[in-house]
C-alpha cells in the first residue's frame, strides 16, 4: 500500500493530524483508512519494520498496531517504539483477534499500549477511541504552536534590546571619539541663536585652549561670548552674526579678552541652519 512520508518540523497550523495504521493484511487497513478518513490522515503500514521506518520521519496522533504479524510482531514493535525518544510517547492501541483473556491485555499494557480494539472492530468504537487521541494530539500541537510564537516573539524583543544597546555603545563611542578629536584641534566649534545676544547651545572643548574658559562658562550665561568682544569690535560682530540670516553665511574677525585678560584676535565663521526650533548659527572660531 502506498506510503506516506514527510520530514519532521515544527507543527504548522492547518495540517490533519496523522494516524499511523499498521496491519499486515491490507484489506483491515482499506477497512481503518475508510472509517477514519474524515478524522485524520491514515498512513498505513504493512509490517513493524515499515511502521518503524514512518515513525523515523513522522509524528502521530496515535498508532494502530495489529498484534499478529510476520518477522516483527506487534509486542515488539512497540516494544522498539517506546525506546525511540520520537514515538516513545505516541499512544499506542491494539488491534488484535485473539483472546480476550487478561494475560495477552496485560502484555500489551506491558510494552506501552493504552488500549485495545478487538476485531471485528466496531466503526463507531475506532472512530471514537481514536477521536480522543486525535484532540488530544491537536491540542497538544496548538500549545507548541503557541510556545513557538512566544519563543520568536522573545527571541526578536532580546534581539531589537541587543541591537539597540549595540548602536547606544557605537553612539557613545563615535561621540566620545568624535569629541576627542574636537578637543585635540586648535579650534572651537560652537550652536548658537541667530538672535542677539546669540546665546551658545553648544561649545566645544577647544574653545577653553583658546580663550582659558570652559564650555560651561559659555553655556550658562547667554551673553558671555558676545560681552568679552572689544568694544570697538561688538557692534561689527553683531551686525555680521545678525545678517547671516539673510545671508545664510557669516564671517567676522575681533578682538576677544581671554580669561588671563588679555585680547586676542580671532576669525569666527558659519553658516545658518534651520530646524523646528528656528534658525540656528554653527560655526567655528580659530585664532
Amino acid at each position: 500500500m502506498a506510503a506516506i512520508e514527510a520530514e519532521r518540523s515544527e507543527p504548522v497550523e492547518g495540517l490533519r493530524a496523522r494516524v499511523l495504521a499498521v496491519d499486515d493484511d491490507e484489506r483491515n487497513l482499506l477497512a481503518i483508512a475508510e472509517v477514519l478518513g474524515e478524522v485524520g490522515e491514515v498512513v498505513c503500514a504493512q509490517s513493524g519494520e515499515e511502521a518503524l521506518r514512518f515513525l523515523l520521519k513522522e509524528d502521530f496522533a496515535v498508532i494502530l498496531l495489529d498484534v499478529l504479524m510476520p518477522n516483527l510482531d506487534g509486542y515488539e514493535t512497540a516494544t522498539l517504539i517506546r525506546r525511540r525518544e520520537r514515538s516513545k510517547n505516541t499512544p499506542i492501541i491494539f488491534l488484535t483477534a485473539i483472546s480476550k483473556e487478561e494475560a495477552h491485555m496485560l502484555r500489551g499494557y506491558d510494552v506501552g499500549a493504552v488500549d485495545y480494539l478487538f476485531k471485528p472492530f466496531d466503526p463507531v468504537m475506532l472512530r471514537s477511541k481514536v477521536m480522543v487521541f486525535v484532540d488530544l494530539h491537536e491540542k497538544t500541537r496548538e500549545i507548541e504552536r503557541n510556545a513557538a510564537r512566544e519563543q520568536r516573539l522573545l527571541e526578536q524583543a532580546l534581539k531589537a534590546k541587543s541591537d539597540k544597546l549595540d548602536a547606544e555603545r557605537a553612539l557613545r563611542h563615535s561621540e566620545a571619539r568624535q569629541e576627542a578629536i574636537l578637543a585635540s584641534l586648535p579650534i572651537c566649534f560652537h550652536a548658537r541663536s541667530a538672535e542677539a545676544p546669540f546665546a551658545a547651545s553648544y561649545v566645544s572643548k577647544g574653545v577653553e585652549r583658546l580663550t582659558g574658559f570652559p564650555p560651561s562658562r559659555f553655556l550658562s550665561h547667554p551673553d558671555f561670548g558676545l560681552s568679552r568682544v572689544h568694544p570697538d569690535d561688538r557692534e561689527e560682530v553683531t551686525r555680521s552674526l545678525s545678517a547671516a540670516c539673510e545671508t545664510g553665511s557669516y564671517g567676522c574677525e575681533f578682538r576677544w579678552r581671554c580669561a588671563n585678560d588679555e585680547y586676542r584676535i580671532f576669525f569666527d565663521r558659519g553658516v545658518v541652519s534651520k530646524d523646528d526650533a528656528g534658525l540656528e548659527l554653527l560655526g567655528t572660531m580659530q585664532d
